[in-house]
């Protein structure tokens, strides 16, 4: 009787242990499935991470050379300036000059002698 009271309780632990191997292999492939999961996961951030990579580094790049292309038109910028200041004292200039000769051209046309000296009124005898 103590053999069968003991074949039972062996019985009964290797009963308990089957439905723990089997809860432990659910366990187990509740995990896999977790760890393929997030292996999938962590592909898709990656992938999505190196694309951001990518406009990243994209947009780095326009950035610079929009950078250089301001540079070059602030460079052109000042040298219109300094064209246009030297354009500006040209003209001033020449409407000096132009000036000049349109008193000549005035005088010569009135027929005024300059090597005459001017009387009290300011006009030159004639």
């Amino acid at each position: 009787e103590s053999s069968k009271t003991e074949e039972a309780k062996l019985k009964q632990e290797i009963y308990e242990l089957k439905a723990v191997d089997v809860c432990r292999q659910d366990e187990l492939l509740d995990l896999r499935t977790k760890l393929r999961s997030a292996a999938e996961e962590k592909e898709c951030v990656t992938k999505e991470l190196n694309s951001i990579r990518e406009e990243l580094d994209s947009a780095i790049s326009k950035f610079s050379r929009s950078e250089n292309e301001l540079s070059k038109l602030r460079q052109q910028k000042e040298k219109l300036l300094v064209d246009l200041q030297s354009s500006e004292e040209q003209i001033a200039r020449m409407k000096l000059e132009l000036d000049e000769s349109r008193t000549v051209d005035k005088n010569l046309s009135r027929g005024l002698d300059f090597s005459k000296p001017r009387t009290e009124e300011g006009n030159r005898d004639e």
